[in-house]
């Protein structure tokens, strides 16, 4: 038995079926999950990434911390209580970032990503996402 497929119509016009939309900067996929987005802001962070990387030389902790606060983080935790990663090929799409981004600061390439984090005093971005949408719940 095939599931049944419902018809939309608005002012009698059929409405047409998409798989993915995007609306207010986050893809919303037929099936709600969140992979289609994760990927597209991992991308955009990358690019923004490797505008910084060939545009600065980042010697010390704190010129890493502006630039990836300023510019990569707001790519990735863009209304995360929204859509919320929760696959762990999602949250690792998006973690892939931050690893690429530790290893820009100039002495820290060679070093463990745990490590990398505590010289940088920052935090996992699973942590992260997990912070800002017990915040946004909180707030509620």
């Amino acid at each position: 038995m095939s599931p049944k497929k419902n018809e939309y119509k608005l002012n009698g016009n059929v409405l047409q079926k998409v798989d993915e939309e995007k609306d207010l900067g986050i893809f919303v996929t037929s099936d709600l999950k969140p992979s289609v987005h994760c990927v597209n802001a991992a991308a955009k962070a990358m690019q923004v990434l490797g505008v910084i990387k060939r545009n600065f030389v980042l010697t010390d902790e704190e010129d890493f911390r502006l630039l990836f606060n300023g510019f990569v983080r707001p790519h990735l935790e863009y209304c995360v209580s929204v859509w919320s990663p929760y696959l762990k090929k999602d949250i690792e799409c998006l973690e892939k970032v931050q690893r690429r981004a530790t290893k820009l600061v100039k002495g820290l390439r060679s070093k463990s990503y745990r490590d990398r984090l505590c010289l940088l005093s920052i935090t996992s971005h699973y942590i992260t996402l997990h912070c800002i949408t017990l915040l946004h719940m909180y707030n509620v």
